[in-house]
């Protein structure tokens, strides 16, 4: 909002509160004053026609003692007659005090005594009656039905009884009327009421004692008072008295609305004058907001000319009187103008300087570049050189010595030409399509063997949904990659270095590529991560002394993604690992690479999952047909402090699930009577019915895609490639039971497996290392499946060649077996056939028979021999070697 709006709506606001106040004032002063009319008018109404009525009751009686005087002693009483009628008699009857009986009447109309009194009126008359002074009773229905009052007085054994219309009464009511409502209502001694303006009320005498003023004029109370009339179903005030002889209320009511009214009218005029004093008000408040606000619009318009680049603006003054305050404001801000049009020479002049500073650093650095290269080249091929001849060991040491520091000043000289370079924007991007899985698969393969000279695995993963190829500078690309897997292999002890590609998309829709390294290393403290990518930046001196490095890679790496258009990013965990994640932008029309052209993906999570010590005391039910595998598994899951129901089928498997609860399930793809794809269905439809869901673990010989996708589709939540060692599996389960995606590791590379060697104990040792019987037991048990298994495939080559349909699930279960035995060579024969089996592909199965023969006869006679010579010397050796 505008300054002067909100000046003119604040100097309104200001100006518009004394006219409201005003306003209240008047109405509740005008409202005030009505209703001190109503305590005036309203109260000496009432009492007028309060002493009416007294007037009239004493006439009545002194008429009625005069007449039942004359009766009583047999004067004439025809000019009694005529005053009874004057005020309103209807009869005059002298009845026997004993029995009601008449005696004798005086009738100055149409109406006669009836002969006897009824009982009930007549105890009434007598209760009411006194023998000093004659009495009103209330008001009561004639025969006729007409409302009337009697007079009473005993003389004697002589009850003379007075019957008076009350049709004075009702007139003098209905002479009190005013306003729209205003009206008079009187009542009797009883609060029936006598005249009213709804004949209705008057004809059935309506008992009103309870309205409060009725109520009050009873007790004999006169004043004012506000209350709630059921007659006009509105708030009524009223002034109300009583008539002293006879104890008769008489109030006069008007609707509180009414009076309001009056007030209304009143505040209404006040009202007009204000909204004119709030229009002159207006009206001023927006000539002072302007006169105001004026010079603050001539500054804002010189600052947006100084914000499109006109650094010559400055404020005009107007003519005419104006506040010293915007003058000052104006002589300010050209002020400050000056001085940014002189500092803006002096940042242009200094620029220039900067960037010929910065084209100099360039030339110096290729001219020092060049200058050290060309020595550092002479150093390296010497070395190289010296290195083919012989040397003794002393000399080889120094030769190769010299070859690695040159080799790492070479690097640092690499780093800071190709920094200086960027810094002084000579590095200009390609782009060209960029198949991405070859390039990433070529740097993994090219750096495994670093990573292996230190102990560490170096894998690659992608995942469905990668495209094919981006638009992209490979040789950039390539550089970024390098430098984060170099860092992730120099910085990780033990363990392993992960690349994963993988798609995603922001939170605009917009289709991204990442490429993330992770690794087991030694992580970067949390208050290294946001100077990381400053050049020059490890994460403390401790760990350039021992890893070196200039600090630079990290820095170009950042500044190449961005030139690329994208970014880098990293987390970490001291002492844990560190994650760095290269994100590029795709096209929205990027091919994908399907599922049969993408590599084998480990499904799961993204980072991997430790042993944790909360599985201690869980049960886990294990299907699994091999008895190899299940001891196998039995002591894996023991030694991860786990509760092993194992079972040889997924039958019995589901008899126990159902018998018993279990907190996970592991069981195996391919079994006999029932698979882990009918057991995994069966098991989700009890879950189903329960409301529960059973965590369910797969295990499977082979990484075949189309496997692990129907492990999925059948409901198992993840899927592990045998042979499965203790802390992946326990890793998988901790991960299950926290509810998070499960860490998968890939199938190990199986190109060294035909020349490696027969048997391998690890696995035996590893599991059975302090128990060299049941462990020599476990290898009786491997061996004799294997001699089955081949017996098997014996028999069916004896009938011809084999089918593939049936040979496979033989093939299958001995790769399994294999595998987690420690027999690599015989598990890679089994695999490729049963590959083979699977595809079809029967010259390939039988031609590769006779040499898985002669591969399971060495595997056996291997495994025989260690189990023959297994004893606890050997033992704690072989843990020593590893």
């Amino acid at each position: 909002m505008r300054l002067r709006n909100l000046l003119f709506l604040a100097l309104s606001g200001v100006a518009i509160l004394p006219v409201l106040a005003l306003a209240g004032w008047v109405y509740v002063r005008a409202h005030d004053r009505e209703i001190q009319i109503v305590d005036d008018t309203h109260l000496l109404l009432a009492r007028n026609l309060g002493a009416a009525l007294e007037r009239y009751s004493r006439d009545v009686i002194s008429a009625f003692e005069l007449s039942a005087e004359t009766a009583l002693s047999g004067a004439d009483v025809a000019q009694v007659a005529k005053l009874m009628r004057d005020l309103n008699f209807v009869h005059l009857c002298m009845v026997s005090v004993e029995d009601g009986g008449m005696i004798d009447s005086v009738v100055p109309s149409d109406y006669t005594c009836p002969g006897t009194i009824p009982e009930a009126r007549f105890k009434i008359f007598m209760e009411a009656a006194r023998t000093d002074r004659a009495t009103f009773s209330g008001v009561m229905a004639r025969p006729n039905g007409a409302p009337t009052l009697y007079v009473l007085r005993i003389y004697g054994d002589v009850l003379a009884i007075g019957a008076i219309s009350t049709r004075y009464i009702v007139e003098r009511g209905k002479a009190i009327a005013f306003g729209v409502k205003g009206h008079a209502a009187i009542v009797d001694h009883t609060g029936r009421v006598m005249a009213h303006p709804l004949p209705s009320w008057i004809a059935e005498m309506k008992l009103i004692a309870k309205v409060d003023p009725v109520a009050r004029m009873l007790r004999r109370e006169t004043g004012t008072t506000i209350f709630y009339s059921p007659a006009l179903n509105a708030d009524m005030v009223a002034g109300f008295t009583f008539v002293p002889t006879t104890g008769w209320g008489v109030m006069i009511p008007q609707p509180l609305a009414e009076i309001e009214q009056h007030a209304d009218e009143a505040a209404f005029y006040a009202l007009l004058i204000g909204i004119a004093g709030l229009a002159m008000a207006a009206v001023l408040s927006w000539f002072l907001a302007g006169y105001f606000t004026r010079p603050i619009g001539a500054v804002v318009v010189a600052t947006r000319r100084m914000a499109q680049g006109d650094l010559e603006a400055r404020v005009t003054r107007d003519g005419g009187l104006q506040p010293v305050e915007a003058i000052e404001l104006a002589d300010a801000f050209n002020a400050m103008a000056a001085e940014i049009s002189r500092k803006n020479a002096d940042l242009r002049e200094a620029l220039v300087r900067a960037e010929e500073g910065a084209r100099a650093k360039t030339n110096f650095l290729a001219t020092i570049s060049h200058e050290i290269r060309t020595p550092m080249n002479g150093v390296l091929g010497t070395s190289e050189f010296l290195l083919d001849t012989n040397l003794d060991h002393e000399q080889r040491r120094i030769a190769q010595t010299i070859n690695e520091s040159a080799k790492s000043l070479l690097e640092i000289v690499n780093d800071v030409l190709d920094m200086s370079r960027i810094e002084a924007g000579h590095v200009e991007m390609e782009r060209a399509p960029v198949a991405m899985v070859p390039l990433v698969e070529g740097l993994v393969t090219e750096l495994s063997p670093i990573a292996e000279a230190k102990g560490l695995t170096l894998y690659f993963e992608t995942r469905q949904g990668v495209p094919a190829s981006i638009e992209c500078d490979a040789t950039r690309l390539r550089q970024i990659l390098v430098n984060l897997i170099n860092n992730g292999i120099k910085f990780t002890d033990r363990g392993w270095i992960r690349v994963v590609m993988r798609c995603q998309q922001d939170e605009g829709g917009q289709r991204r590529l990442e490429v993330a390294v992770q690794d087991t290393g030694i992580g970067i403290p949390e208050t290294v991560l946001p100077t990381l990518f400053e050049p020059f930046v490890q994460a403390d001196a401790s760990t350039t002394r021992r890893y070196g490095g200039s600090g630079l890679g990290l820095a170009i790496s950042r500044r190449l993604a961005e030139l690329l258009g994208g970014k880098i990013s990293a987390s970490s965990v001291e002492g844990e690992g560190s994650i760095f994640s290269l994100i590029l932008p795709l096209a929205e029309n990027g091919a994908v690479l399907t599922a049969g052209e993408r590599l084998p993906t480990a499904p799961g999570g993204d980072h991997p999952s430790p042993a944790n010590p909360a599985l201690a005391g869980l049960r886990v039910l294990v299907a699994e047909d091999h008895s190899t595998n299940r001891w196998m598994l039995s002591r894996q899951l023991s030694r991860l402090g786990l509760i092993a129901d194992v079972r040889e089928d997924g039958a019995e498997a589901l008899a126990a699930f159902r018998a018993n609860h279990f907190d996970v399930v592991v069981t195996d793809y391919l079994m006999p009577e029932m698979d882990g794809i009918e057991l995994t269905r069966a098991i989700r439809e009890i879950n189903r019915q329960s409301g529960e869901r059973t965590p369910i673990l797969g295990l499977t010989a082979n990484a075949f895609q189309d496997s692990i996708d129907r492990c999925h589709a059948a409901g198992m939540d993840a899927v592990l490639t045998k042979p499965v060692e203790q802390s992946t599996i326990g890793r998988a389960i901790a991960d299950l039971l926290a509810g998070k995606r499960v860490w998968v590791p890939l199938p190990a590379a199986e190109k060294d497996a035909d020349q490696g060697s027969f048997y391998d104990p690890s696995m035996a040792l590893e599991l059975f290392g302090t128990e060299p019987e049941s462990g020599k037991a476990w290898i009786a048990d491997f061996t004799a499946t294997v001699r089955e298994k081949m017996d098997a495939l014996a028999v069916l080559r004896q009938a011809g060649p084999i089918g593939t349909d049936v040979a496979f699930p033989i093939l299958h279960a001995l790769k399994g077996v294999s595998d987690s035995a420690g027999a690599a060579r015989l598990g890679a024969a089994s695999r490729r056939l049963a590959e083979a089996a699977r595809t079809g592909d029967r010259d390939t199965l039988n031609a590769g028979l006779d040499d898985l023969h002669h591969v399971s006869d060495e595997t056996v006679s291997a495994a025989s021999s260690f189990a023959e010579n297994w004893a606890s010397d050997s033992t704690e050796s072989h843990q020593k070697d590893r």
